[in-house]
């Protein structure tokens, strides 16, 4: 069984900026699904839910929330590609 993925405590500040950004019609799809990812793992929806809801793999929903909690919003930006 996979290891329940928490959310780390999410600031006033940023949690206006995750529900401005996941519900926003001109931000890019990209960055709306992101936020999308942490607004419902705010909400209590665990991996799998919010993997179903989004069409997504558990695997995608892990790595934006390791991302956030680790980055905060900035780190629901792309990255930067290293070349090979």
């Amino acid at each position: 069984m996979p290891k329940v993925l928490t959310l780390r405590p999410v600031t006033e500040e940023e949690m206006r900026v995750i529900s401005r950004l996941a519900h926003a019609r001109t931000a890019p799809a990209r960055t709306v699904e992101r936020a999308q990812i942490v607004w419902r793992a705010h909400q209590g929806a665990q991996v799998p839910a919010i993997a179903r809801a989004l069409e997504r793999s558990d695997a995608t929903i892990r790595l934006w929330l390791t991302r956030f909690n680790a980055q905060g919003v900035a780190g629901l930006q792309d990255g930067t590609r290293k070349d090979s």
